[in-house]
């Protein structure tokens, strides 16, 4: 399916889980996915790498605020998420909430699927912070992507630390798993299994053992902090 009938595709349609390749198309029609090119590097084009949220270095990168473009692919995917969820979660949970900012308004689209209320969750000064507060009530975070779960271990610890009464529910959903793992362990909370839509394995490393800074010379840039910074990193080596 093209780019004009994704755009259009009802969410009412899709009533059956969509495959890794199926996602991943997906995710590459929109534009959304960026892999580095070893073979341009090695004819001097070494271009620019992405840096992730947890400050690693990576040769592969997703952008959820591309692909989320077209509305209807956002829901589409919120509800992918929910088909995962179905049988895995003992009860529905009270509130929802998207990680910002990349997973904002899936959480919204989820917490709708889910008929759950929408708990709002905002980036101040760079650290995420739950807006609503949710009493004994249970919440589910929900992001675009996991590579290490950065994101997710900082919402949890956060309301752990801001609403110790609050019920986190112990799971990790997102569209796509990038990591090696399968659970986020979170300190003094606990361990929450990722159920994701799709697995993409994405090489990373410390900054000090970049293969892509220490070999090539290319240079890191945080790909999701503008749409220049998206495009400067899609076409670094073109």
């Amino acid at each position: 399916m093209n780019r004009a009938k994704l755009m259009t595709l009802p969410i009412w349609k899709v009533r059956e889980p969509f495959s890794a390749d199926e996602i991943f198309h997906i995710v590459d029609v929109f534009g959304a996915s960026w892999s580095y090119d070893y073979e341009a590097a090695k004819r001097g084009k070494v271009g620019l790498h992405a840096k992730l949220k947890s400050g690693r270095h990576a040769n592969r990168a997703f952008n959820s605020r591309v692909l989320f473009q077209a509305p209807n692919i956002r829901r589409i995917m919120a509800c992918q998420i929910a088909m995962r969820l179905y049988g895995v979660l003992p009860q529905t949970p009270d509130y929802v909430a998207g990680i910002p900012n990349g997973a904002t308004d899936l959480g919204k689209d989820l917490a709708w699927i889910l008929s759950a209320k929408e708990a709002e969750m905002k980036k101040c000064n760079g650290k995420i912070h739950l807006v609503t507060n949710i009493g004994l009530s249970s919440i589910l975070f929900v992001d675009d992507f996991f590579s290490v779960g950065t994101g997710l271990r900082e919402a949890v610890l956060q309301t752990h630390q801001s609403q110790p009464e609050a019920n986190i529910v112990n799971c990790a959903p997102s569209i796509l798993n990038l990591g090696e793992k399968n659970l986020i362990v979170v300190e003094d909370v606990g361990i929450f299994p990722i159920f994701s839509v799709a697995d993409g394995k994405v090489q990373s490393w410390e900054k000090s053992k970049c293969v892509l800074c220490n070999e090539f010379g290319s240079k890191p840039i945080k790909f999701k902090e503008t749409d220049e910074n998206w495009t400067l990193l899609t076409t670094s080596q073109k």
